[in-house]
C-alpha cells in the first residue's frame, strides 16, 4: 500500500467495557493511553481509538481485537470465580476450578 494512503476500519463495539478492552490490548502487546474521551492505542505503525466505536488505522485485523477482548473476558471471569484458565492452541481456552 502506498505511504500516502491510510486504511481505516470502524468496528461497532459500543457495549464493550473500556477497562476490559484496555487490559486485552495490553495483554496483546499494544501501548494503550486512556484519555478523557476513551482509549488510544498503537503498536508497530498501527493505531486505533475507541470512543463509542472502535476505529483501527493501518493493517490490523478487527477480528484479532475482538478475540483479544473475548479472551480477556474469560480471564477476568475465571479470576473472579477462582478458576484456572489454560490456552488450548489458538482455538480456545479451558477454564476449570480446582
Amino acid at each position: 500500500m502506498p505511504c500516502d494512503r491510510i486504511t481505516t476500519q470502524t468496528v461497532e463495539i459500543s457495549n464493550c467495557n473500556k477497562d476490559i478492552l484496555e487490559a486485552a490490548l495490553k495483554h496483546e502487546g499494544w501501548n494503550v493511553d486512556r484519555t478523557s474521551y476513551g482509549l488510544s492505542f498503537y503498536k508497530a505503525g498501527v493505531s486505533g481509538t475507541c470512543m463509542r466505536d472502535l476505529e483501527l488505522r493501518g493493517n490490523v485485523n478487527a477480528a484479532d481485537i475482538k478475540r483479544a477482548y473475548s479472551n480477556e473476558v474469560v480471564r477476568q471471569t475465571a479470576r473472579k470465580f477462582g478458576w484456572t484458565v489454560k490456552a488450548i492452541g489458538n482455538t480456545g481456552t479451558l477454564a476449570r476450578r480446582f
